[in-house]
């Protein structure tokens, strides 16, 4: 397929499982700057760049046309190809070296499905439609759209620390959460429409839409492809559907021979350059590839950048040539001075004196230009050239630059100057400044303040100081509702099977918690200590024990957070189908959304938890009626089936807004994220160096 009409200038359609070699560029990993047949050409233009290369090419010229020229022009020229030939080699060594890195990852091979046969090709191979499958702990080949998952969720788990450099694990999901394996891949038709090429990471928008013709290895008894939703287009009530496949849910309805439309956003987006983790493998079909993937598109490369060395030289360059006029014009006058004033009457040989013409002026300049060009050394470059070259093996020696027994790789030399040379230094705190252990210390629930010791939620006099705190015999429900809360509003998972056991209060046992946020994190680990353990996810229900007893919410809505929101909110229906919702978030945006609660309290212990150093975030919730829930739902999925990005965002805000309103201050959560050692000294020193 491909760019469409006018009507969708700003999209793309993409077949999936129909490989489009022609429309789309191949997948191609290109990070090298040459090739055989433009080496030379191009390396030259860099080099001629270079004022001194560019300086002694108009010597040698200069030395070539006149016609009484004190040196030969080879005696400049030749110097100069010396100097330009062994910069080459450097330059093309190391590009040659990118070359080696670039067929190592086009050549590696991958796993697709094409025309229902599974197969290896080379990576460079990949088309955009291509069903892909990628492993467990291996690299992502191309920006692929998620449609099967190994994790029961239909989730996945990625590190994007090649791309944006966090190392927390993040979540993608599949579009449509269905009961789909490796079986239906042959059978499985559909196309997705999404926006074009853009460098925006965490951005991606369009729709998908699939369907499973009937065949062999299909779903029984009814040959059906089945979505879990709120919103069935059809239902079939049930507990179970039996056959081989295993699926279990309460509402189900079934697409068979039918096409089904969802919307598509970041989170069901795998990235090149991003890793798989803990899920044993994924399937996506190909989206992007080679130069339109989002690594390749905010890795453009650029002509040859000049160091700060180099921009040094030419400054110093730009001096002695200006010095090198002054000696020629001085040389020039006072030759002609000279002969004006003595003559050379026992200079027979020489000639009568002639008068003197702007010829006579013009090739006297150029032969002193010749005589005295050496004041700049010819040897300046390659000397520098050789310097960089020899150093990156200095840093490729360097026992403290290892990492996990890898060495530094430097893939180019031209800016090895640059890294001690910083003048402005940008950091945040959360992990460079700090930690990044966040460590739950303290909350205010319904107006109370309290501070978590060795499991318990021990409360704080108004004073807040510990020695007068005071152990709580029983839990108000307050206080259960804020704990469940915390063990709900996140997009915590846990690391392998969902946990199913009744986990005993007085061991603290609990799953071990992966988080895209460490606060989340450490919000989850707390309410686990105090009782309130999340067990995990699975089919769709989050399970929390409550104190031993294991409760399940289906979760129906996940508002996600954003920088502009400063909050995110969970959706979820208890065993009593009624439907609540959970809401966190920074206290700026959170506090106008409270209309009920302990507000002059909670106000006053998020300041006291702001003046100890502590993170604080609001926490709030409100039940909702089935028929409220059911329009806002239908709203949202309008909203998220929008391609344009701007109409899609606007709609989703409105939506997410009026999902968070009316809200019931719950209270807020402290936390703490210390600072690692001997930071104020070092912020010291940088001030003063």
């Amino acid at each position: 397929m491909g760019n469409r009409g006018s009507s969708l200038v700003d999209s793309r359609t993409v077949e999936i499982g129909k490989c489009d070699g022609k429309t789309f560029p191949d997948n191609r990993v290109i990070s090298y700057k040459y090739t055989i047949w433009n080496f030379l050409f191009k390396n030259l233009f860099e080099q001629l760049r270079r004022v001194a290369n560019f300086y002694f090419l108009c010597m040698g010229l200069i030395a070539a046309v006149l016609p009484d020229s004190p040196v030969t022009s080879w005696a400049t020229l030749f110097p100069l190809i010396i100097v330009v030939t062994v910069s080459a080699i450097k330059q093309g060594y190391e590009d040659y070296r990118r070359h080696k890195a670039d067929d190592k990852i086009n050549n590696s091979l991958v796993t697709v499905v094409r025309d229902g046969v599974a197969q290896e090709i080379r990576c460079k191979k990949v088309c955009v439609g291509d069903i892909v499958k990628v492993g467990a702990d291996t690299d992502i080949p191309c920006d692929l759209v998620m449609l099967i998952s190994s994790h029961p969720d239909s989730k996945g788990y990625i590190t994007t620390a090649n791309l944006d450099g966090e190392t927390n694990l993040k979540t993608v999901e599949c579009p449509i959460d269905t009961d789909l394996n490796v079986d239906h891949l042959s059978h499985l038709k559909g196309t997705i429409t999404c926006e074009p090429p853009t460098v925006d990471l965490y951005g991606f928008h369009g729709n998908i839409s699939l369907s499973l013709t009937q065949g062999e290895g299909d779903l029984e008894p009814y040959n059906p492809v089945f979505v879990k939703d709120g919103y069935p287009m059809e239902t079939l009530h049930g507990d179970s559907c039996r056959g081989r496949h295993r699926c279990s849910f309460s509402k189900i309805h079934f697409l068979a021979q039918r096409e089904y439309t969802a919307p598509l956003t970041a989170t069901n987006l795998l990235l090149r350059g991003s890793q798989l983790r803990n899920t044993e493998f994924v399937f996506g079909c190909a989206v992007y590839t080679g130069k339109e993937t989002k690594l390749a598109l905010n890795s453009t490369l650029t002509i040859n950048k000049f160091s700060t060395i180099e921009k040094s030289v030419n400054k110093f360059l730009l001096f002695f040539f200006i010095l090198l006029i002054v000696e020629v014009l001085s040389s020039v006058l006072l030759a002609f001075g000279f002969e004006r004033r003595f003559g050379r009457p026992d200079k027979w040989y020489l000639g009568p004196m002639e008068s003197v013409t702007v010829k006579d002026v013009l090739n006297d300049i150029f032969v002193y230009f010749v005589l005295y060009y050496y004041i700049i050394p010819i040897s300046l470059y390659v000397t520098i050239e050789l310097q960089r070259f020899l150093g990156t093996f200095f840093f490729e020696w360097d026992l403290e630059m290892f990492c996990n027994d890898q060495p530094a790789i430097c893939n180019t030399s031209d800016l090895n100057e640059e890294l001690g040379q910083v003048q402005y230094l940008f950091s945040d705190k959360t992990g460079t400044l700090t930690e990044n252990d966040m460590k739950f210390r303290r909350c205010s629930i319904d107006g109370s303040m309290f501070v978590e010791t060795r499991g318990e939620l021990m409360l704080l006099p108004p004073s807040g100081v510990l020695p007068t705190q005071l152990p709580i015999s029983c839990w108000p429900p307050e206080v259960e509702q804020f704990l469940v809360a915390m063990a709900l509003c996140h997009a915590v998972q846990t690391r392998g099977e969902m946990c199913g056991q009744v986990l005993p209060r007085d061991t603290n046992r609990a799953p071990e918690y992966q988080a895209p946020s460490p606060d989340e994190k450490a919000l989850v680990e707390a309410a686990a200590r105090c009782g309130v353990i999340f067990l995990g996810t699975e089919g769709g229900y989050s399970f929390v024990s409550i104190r031993g007893l294991i409760r399940k919410f289906k979760k129906l809505q996940t508002l996600e957070f954003s920088s502009d929101r400063k909050r995110m909110s969970v959706v979820v229906s208890d065993s009593d189908d009624q439907v609540w919702l959970f809401c966190k978030g920074a206290e700026s945006t959170m506090m106008p959304l409270m209309v009920s609660g302990h507000r002059e309290e909670t106000i006053r212990h998020y300041t006291d938890f702001s003046m100890r150093g502590l993170r604080t975030l609001v926490l709030g919730l409100r039940r909702m009626d089935t028929g409220e829930y059911l329009r806002l739902a239908h709203a949202m999925r309008v909203a998220r089936s929008t391609i344009d990005a701007t109409s899609r965002e606007a709609s989703l805000n409105e939506v997410f807004n009026d999902f968070e309103r009316n809200l019931h201050l719950q209270g807020a959560t402290a936390v703490e994220d210390r600072l690692q050692d001997r930071v104020p000294e070092t912020l010291e020193l940088l001030r003063a160096a």
